[in-house]
């Protein structure tokens, strides 16, 4: 319930009362209302500033997320761009956040209520985040498994509709050409042809080796590309779980301090009970004695 009118009329009446002039308490209360942008503190700017780079980044992931995730819309090369530019924001907002969080520690003449608003105030930035992570995790977990079907179907498909290698031989390079068919026919012509099957062997040799070398050169990118995707997901549950570590340590904290409370309070009711114990026992004992002297009195 908003109490701001009652906490007006109270302070005016107390103003009234202690004599201020009217036109001072019009400006203190201008003042009250307009308060000027100077007077936050850095710890307020530093905040705003991530928040805007968390909404930048959410943003970002918006703008990209149909060309990331739709196969087709983008080159490979554009989705790791995407995926390092993500990473960086992240990153960098990670740092950020761990900074105000030390900044709070760092000030040890706060108000407990300011520490609690700024821890709070670093927790939403940093929940904020970790939603912003988790929706381009999702993206790139379906980018991941896009992957994996496409090197599926590419093991599951026939050796034999795959078009065969041709060896590559210099000889029927320039074979149409005019001076230089002469010149590879007359070359051709003034081999053995032992040396000639020796010579088509080394070249097909040479093919397949290269294309052996491109082939593990391409499955190395897309392992590298796969190991960064996963440690990507990794890095942002790890981040996760430090938040829920951190949840679970302040209400361990919280559990201790009411179990000290509960020990106190215990300790308060078995001295309670003792002592009523002695005042019960104190009573039978005066009243027995009381009996036995009004027995004694009546005899």
């Amino acid at each position: 319930m908003d109490r701001t009118p009652e906490f007006w009329r109270c302070v005016i009446s107390r103003a009234q009362s202690t004599g201020v002039p009217e036109a001072r308490m019009n400006k203190l209360r201008s003042a009250q209302i307009l308060r000027s942008l100077a007077t936050k503190t850095a710890y307020t700017n530093a905040a705003t500033e991530v928040a805007k780079n968390v909404d930048a980044l959410a943003a970002f992931v918006g703008q990209h997320r149909r060309d990331y995730v739709q196969p087709g819309r983008c080159s490979e090369a554009e989705r790791d761009r995407i995926e390092e530019q993500v990473g960086a924001f992240v990153r960098t907002c990670t740092d950020n956040i761990a900074r105000l969080e030390a900044s709070v520690a760092a000030e040890p003449a706060l108000n407990s209520h300011v520490v609690a608003h700024r821890h709070g105030a670093a927790l939403i930035l940093s929940e904020r985040l970790h939603a912003v992570g988790s929706a381009f995790d999702r993206c790139r977990s379906l980018r991941y498994q896009q992957l994996l079907q496409q090197q599926r179907r590419r093991r599951a498909l026939p050796e034999a509709l795959a078009p065969p290698r041709q060896p590559y031989s210099p000889y029927d390079a320039n074979s149409g050409s005019g001076g230089a068919g002469w010149q590879d026919g007359s070359a051709e012509a003034g081999m053995r042809p032992e040396q000639r099957q020796v010579l088509e062997a080394e070249n097909a040799a040479l093919a397949e080796q290269l294309a052996n070398v491109g082939h593990g050169a391409a499955l190395a990118e897309s392992t590298m590309r796969e190991l960064a995707t996963l440690h990507q997901m990794l890095s942002t549950q790890v981040m996760h779980q430090s938040e829920q570590i951190e949840q679970l340590y302040t209400q361990a904290v919280a559990a201790t301090l009411n179990v000290e409370r509960g020990n106190v309070h215990l300790t308060k009711a078995i001295a309670i009970n003792s002592s009523a114990r002695w005042y019960l026992i104190a009573f039978l004992l005066a009243a027995s004695f009381g009996l036995l002297f009004l027995d004694w009195y009546s005899s």
